[in-house]
């Protein structure tokens, strides 16, 4: 096996994960958790130092005595080798989204007016004693700023007194956690720090300096970048010293180009809401994600930044399925180290806005869940052209809106009737139902589908669209989606509903919808198709049997197995498409799943057509054939490759279909 070894990591450290059933209180893996008993289960040339270990995902953190590349590739061999471990992966390096500096000047504080921050406020301001912890994860904190330091946080059950009397394994944790040095003093090392914890919770009305977002709130420093640079371990170190704390919110200014299979493991494993910078290359993160912000975890929300005139600043990175929503970011007035103030730019200041938002919303409704809490911050948003297509949500944040105590559901959609209805594609038309009942707007619509009549309370279980920027009450809607095709006539149950500002829910209007068949050249079937390796079927709920790389279980490492289908034609084809379902949960980077297709049998070469990596859910692609139409003897395959290091859950996919437009034939 070749080591996947990076430039940007730290030399001789591993991040390890256990195996499910190999955790760190089992007794035949407890060598892991005593260092004398490490060399005798590890020959790496002496006993790795085990730095740290976060018990809420099973992570070891580990240092090499000998710190070359070919100590750390043979200890990650001998780490793979071991029947306990899951994967072994390098510690990497990421850095802050650290300042982009314009070349012109606005007001101080219009970040607030723009996100209605002073509305927001007439409802609430924050509250010390009920306010959630949220978590600044960053170069630290001058938590002595006479702005920041009445909403500091301080740990109940620890005493200075150089003592750790909380028994955390700190010592001195009055107000937070450095993870570098493994201290309870989170100190900032530079300004980065500061300057976002100020925007989120600088103290307000005090006639001093700025207002925060959140005037009276709960900030717990964790530090863990130095010098614009931070490791994933300490990364990993303070997110779980945030967890262990309590913290609702997590702010993350930082990240980075190279994904972290522990750092997603750790944030999947987190009970916070964890809201990350988008990044600041101005790229469609849907294309060149930046992490941890593009994690597909339901516990992330991704920040882009807007200037003062609401437009996406250049800096900032988009993405309309990878960026959640924007913030002000451009010409930030904050606090820095040493009791004074300064203006920074980028996503890293557009992001506690956000985070500051969350708090207030927390304090006024500390039952939130992260799902709901996520639904307030997104559909409260104030649409703006400049977003639509950029951000999932096509806003920038509106504070007040978010705090609105909305108890009242959007009115039912009215006159829901199916247009232009094909074989692969329906259209909807209804008449918008307002927000509370049968006036105001609506935020945006949500769309179920099912072969089979489904409730309200199987809705979020069916394949979804979401449709943005409704139209006042009472006015027409058009509303068009595609569908997996099929070889046969069939019914399908469509359901609509509207979602106001807060996340309240609509009754559901349903439909049903009498679809064509297609022109079918290939249909899924389990007999039209041959497997090696472990490829099987295997029972999804909702969906019955579905094909899978590793049917009931992880795949495998070092796996090179296929899928192949039968061999079909599209001779009488003039154009091709292929549908299917999928979802996928694959090492990232290294492991894929590979979509390719021939023809002439075994004397073709195959071609690839997609690959798939990283972590999605059930979802439907669409993939062009017009290449193969007009051929005979096409096949399909999916292909697994995967390498020595981590193993996952693999590829699923069903409802797959090869559907197109037939030639033209005399009569």
């Amino acid at each position: 096996m070749t080591m996947k070894l990076r430039s940007n990591h730290v030399p001789g450290e591993l991040l390890v994960r256990l195996k499910p059933n190999h955790s760190l209180a089992s007794e035949e893996n407890s060598s892991l958790a005593q260092l004398g008993k490490v060399a005798a289960r590890y020959p790496l040339g002496g006993a790795p130092a085990l730095q740290d270990s976060f018990s809420s995902s099973e992570i070891l953190h580990l240092k090499l005595h000998d710190q070359s590349p070919e100590a750390l590739e043979k200890a990650v061999q001998e780490l793979q080798d071991n029947p306990g471990v899951a994967y072994a992966v390098t510690n990497d390096i990421v850095e802050a989204f650290g300042e982009v500096r314009p070349n012109d000047l606005h007001s101080n504080l219009y970040g607030m007016e723009r996100i209605s921050a002073p509305q927001g406020w007439a409802d609430t301001t924050g509250d010390r004693g009920k306010a959630p912890l949220v978590a600044v994860i960053d170069s630290g904190t001058d938590y002595t700023h006479p702005d920041l330091a009445a909403n500091i946080w301080t740990n109940p059950n620890e005493v200075l007194n150089g003592k750790d009397d909380d028994g955390n394994g700190v010592i001195d944790d009055i107000h937070g956690y450095n993870a570098p040095e493994k201290s309870g003093d989170p100190s900032d090392s530079g300004s980065h720090g500061t300057h976002v914890a100020g925007t989120v919770a600088a103290v307000g009305h005090n006639g001093t300096g700025v207002t925060g977002v959140a005037w009276e709130a709960q900030l717990m420093p964790c530090r863990f970048i130095s010098g614009g640079f931070g490791t994933m371990a300490d990364a990993i170190a303070a997110l779980t010293y945030a967890d262990s704390q309590g913290a609702r919110i997590t702010q993350n200014s930082w990240g980075g180009t190279n994904p972290n299979q522990a750092l997603v493991d750790a944030l999947a494993a987190s009970p916070a809401l964890h809201i990350c910078a988008a990044g600041n290359s101005g790229n469609d993160s849907d294309i060149k994600p930046l992490f941890p912000a593009a994690y597909p975890l339901d516990n992330i929300l991704a920040v882009a930044a807007t200037d003062d005139k609401d437009q996406l600043a250049g800096f900032s990175n988009y993405g309309a399925q990878a960026v959640d929503l924007a913030a002000p970011g451009v010409n930030t007035y904050s606090t820095i180290p040493g009791g004074e103030y300064g203006t920074k730019s980028g996503t890293s200041m557009a992001t506690p806005h956000v985070s500051g938002a969350a708090s207030l919303v927390l304090t006024k409704f500390p039952h939130l869940t992260n799902e709901e809490l996520k639904d307030r911050l997104m559909f409260s948003t104030d649409r703006l052209p400049h977003l639509e297509g950029k951000v999932v949500s096509g806003g920038r944040l509106n504070l007040a809106r978010a705090l609105e105590n909305d108890q009242v559901a959007p009115g039912s959609v009215q006159e829901l009737k199916a247009k232009d209805v094909t074989s692969t594609s329906v259209g909807l038309t209804w008449k918008a139902g307002g927000d509370d009942g049968s006036h105001g707007t609506a935020s945006a619509y949500e769309i179920a589908y099912s072969d089979k009549p489904f409730t309200a309370e199987e809705f979020q279980s069916k394949p979804q669209v979401f449709a943005a920027a409704p139209q006042a009450s009472g006015k027409s809607e058009a509303v068009s989606f595609n569908l997996t095709p099929s070889a046969s006539d069939r019914e399908l149950f469509v359901a609509v509903r509207g979602v106001d500002n807060v996340g309240n829910r609509s009754a559901m209007e349903t439909l049903k919808v009498a679809v064509p068949k297609a022109h079918v050249a290939f249909e899924d079937a389990p007999g039209n198709w041959t497997g090696e390796g472990d490829w099987g079927r295997e029972v999804v709920e909702g969906r019955g049997e579905v094909w899978s790389d590793s049917p009931g279980g992880f795949y495998k490492r070092d796996q090179k197995a296929s899928l192949t289908s039968k061999a079909f034609s599209l001779a009488d084809f003039k154009s091709a498409e292929l549908q299917f379902d999928c979802r996928h949960d694959l090492e990232i980077n290294f492991d894929r799943i590979f979509l390719e297709a021939r023809t002439g049998g075994d004397q073709g070469e195959w071609k690839e057509l997609k690959n798939y990596n990283l972590l999605d859910g059930w979802h439907t692609e669409r993939v062009d054939l017009n290449e193969y139409a007009g051929k005979d003897d096409v096949q399909l395959r999916f292909r697994l490759k995967t390498d020595g290091d981590v193993f996952k859950d693999g590829f699923q996919f069903d409802r797959l279909v090869v559907t197109g437009e037939p030639r033209e034939t005399q009569s």
